[in-house]
């Protein structure tokens, strides 16, 4: 006799029965909403999913009495006005966590139902990917800083493609700026947060009730003063510094302790608004560290530095240890490249005996140093051969006295004809700067970078088999890389372009494409 099983899951989401007002009402003059649900529901952060347009100056109240939910607000409602509150993913039902189906009421304070719309899509400047939950805000003010002084009076939000829908607006000219609010506040008042535009004011009357396909990019702009945000201690010798922006010239100075003049290694993330010191700072015990932080000999901040001690438990050493790790994956590598490692940590001496390659005899070979955590090995690769690596322990010590256990890496050398050829015919369609950046297609690493002034033909030659992307950034200003928009004055930023499609390679292939850039 078996247990019963309790029946088929529920995944029926919760319905709105019955409102007060009732969607779509109009002369509402109450202070609160009733919701009435087909059963038993519950809040699902309802505070951030809600949705009020034109938005209130202070958050609705909530309660739930039985299948009922009512939304108290103190704001005086504007007149002639219609609202709208979208729910969002705030309501589910109680036993199963289904989000509420129809989550939209409607109501105005005078005559009618505003009818006006605006949609359309929003993306990263830069990448061109869609981005989720940004306002999208409708001004009335004249005023050129509005969204960084005051609340909008119509707003929605993105989706997960980047499209939004303003709708039920009234008849009138409306100031359109995008928003990624980092604080919630509806205002442009953080360095971190993304923002765009429309130059032109959107326009809505009798005969023009919808404006679509709107299309805004997203961006940070540039803040031309630099700054310290934080640090954080991220394991004994590792210490992470952020800024608002790429630092250049970078310089440390330690005001509490006697300190040797090269007493930490840097290590920047690819954008230099992240750095990583390496160092060994064992002597500095119960007391903060105090670094005085310059660019370019300006002094930025002063951070204070609470040091970890080194692990004592074995088993916490070995966490810290250096890994090495054979950059080229996939154990396939091209002959006619050289192998290279990378530490996890800085290197400080190498044993040289300790690194040797096997194919049939076993070869030693040499290091040399790209930077202070990658080496390229020496020693000519033949196609067609597979290989093994040896790197023996304690054959790299890092700057903290560490080292490593042995290593070995097998790997294999394709021929010629395994590798492929991509030709790719540029055709301007004006004299302009370009930058024209060749990637892998999910855009981790750039592979080539090359300026194009002029129409021309560019070779990609021995390709491993794979997708790659093609991108073009338009350099307005000519300074050789990527610039943001700006607030205020507006400007919007550089634009970028895509080959229409990802290029796949297979072994062997020559592929040959023309890419007519437009104006």
């Amino acid at each position: 006799m078996q247990p019963p099983t309790g029946g088929e899951k529920d995944i029926t989401p919760p319905k709105i029965a019955k409102s007060n007002p009732i969607s779509g009402s109009t002369n509402f003059e109450g202070s609160a909403i009733k919701l009435d649900f087909d059963e038993f529901v519950v809040l699902n952060n309802l505070q951030q999913e809600l949705i009020v347009s034109p938005p209130l100056n202070k958050n609705p109240e909530f309660k739930i009495k039985g299948k009922s939910l009512f939304i108290g607000f103190t704001d005086t409602l504007l007149e002639n006005t219609t609202y709208t509150f979208n729910l969002g993913n705030g309501i589910k039902d109680y036993h199963e966590g289904n989000i509420l189906d129809s989550n939209v009421v409607v109501f105005s304070t005078g005559d009618m139902i505003d009818s006006g719309l605006v949609s359309g899509n929003i993306r990263d400047a830069f990448t061109l990917k869609p981005i989720e939950k940004v306002l999208v805000m409708l001004y009335q003010s004249e005023n050129d800083s509005a969204p960084a002084k005051e609340r909008p009076i119509y707003y929605a939000k993105s989706r997960s493609q980047g499209e939004f829908l303003v709708n039920h607006l009234k008849n009138d000219s409306f100031s359109l700026f995008v928003l990624e609010d980092k604080n919630s506040n509806y205002l442009y008042d953080m360095p971190n947060e993304r923002i765009g535009f429309l130059d032109t004011k959107v326009a809505l009357g009798d005969s023009n009730t919808s404006i679509t396909e709107l299309r805004i990019p997203l961006f940070q702009e540039f803040i031309p003063n630099q700054f310290y945000v934080g640090s954080k201690v991220e394991r004994y010798g590792k210490v992470m510094l952020g800024f608002n922006q790429p630092i250049q010239n970078l310089s440390l100075r330690v005001l509490n302790q006697e300190v040797d003049s090269n007493w930490y290694f840097p290590e920047f993330d690819s954008e230099r608004d992240t750095v990583w010191l390496w160092t060994d700072i064992t002597s500095i015990k119960d007391e903060n560290l105090l670094i005085e932080i310059s660019d370019f000999g300006k002094v930025l901040d002063t951070a204070e530095i609470k040091p970890l001690p080194f692990p004592e438990a074995e088993e916490e050493v070995s966490k810290i240890m250096p890994t090495i790790s054979l950059e080229q994956k996939n154990g396939v590598v091209k002959y006619f490249e050289p192998l290279q490692l990378k530490s996890s940590t800085p290197i400080n001496t190498i044993n040289f005996k300790g690194i040797l390659i096997n194919k049939n005899d076993t070869l030693e070979v040499r290091a040399s140093k790209i930077d202070n955590y990658s080496f390229e090995l020496s020693g000519k690769l033949k196609q067609e051969k597979n290989y093994t690596l040896y790197v023996f322990d304690s054959s790299f010590t890092d700057v903290f006295g560490l080292s490593h256990d042995t290593l070995v890496f097998n790997v294999k050398t394709l021929s010629d004809i395994e590798y492929a050829s991509l030709n790719v015919r540029i055709e301007l369609s004006s004299s302009s700067k370009n930058i024209l950046q060749f990637m892998d297609h999910e855009e981790k690493e750039i592979l080539e970078e090359i300026v194009v002034e002029n129409n021309q033909v560019i070779n990609f030659p021995n390709l491993s088999a794979g997708k790659y992307k093609l991108k073009m950034i338009f350099d307005e200003n000519g300074n050789g890389k990527w610039d943001p928009g700006s607030f205020i004055p507006r400007k919007h930023p550089e634009s970028v372009i895509y080959f229409s499609e990802e290029l796949e390679m297979k072994e062997g292939w020559d592929k040959k494409i023309t890419w007519i850039i437009p104006e």
